[in-house]
């Protein structure tokens, strides 16, 4: 999944992709091409949209969030697909990143 040979285009999209999502399992997922972006940010708001449904939304609060996550997310997983489509670089080579299996 995660290599220790990224370099640092790869490392940076990984941190940002962990702490946008709080999760390094979901950021590897994205990486990987386990998980969609919109599945990612799905799974990262998980608990959050569980408290929705006991509590409401609070207006101009969580629906920021939402769109927030959403920026958070997308970019570093887009700089990661335009590092494959320009080489790569160090990304992993076993074809996993290419997509789902």
């Amino acid at each position: 999944m995660l290599r220790a040979g990224l370099d640092s285009w790869h490392l940076a999209a990984v941190e940002q992709l962990t702490s946008a999502s709080k999760s390094l399992v979901v950021a590897a997922a994205v990486v990987a091409g386990r998980l969609s972006v919109e599945e990612g940010i799905a799974m990262a708001r998980l608990e959050e949209e569980y408290q929705l449904e006991d509590w409401g939304m609070v207006e101009a609060g969580h629906d920021l969030d939402i769109a927030d996550m959403g920026a958070r997310v997308a970019a570093p997983a887009l700089l990661l697909r335009l590092l494959r489509m320009k080489g790569g670089g160090n990304a992993p080579a076993d074809g996993t990143h290419a997509g789902r299996k």
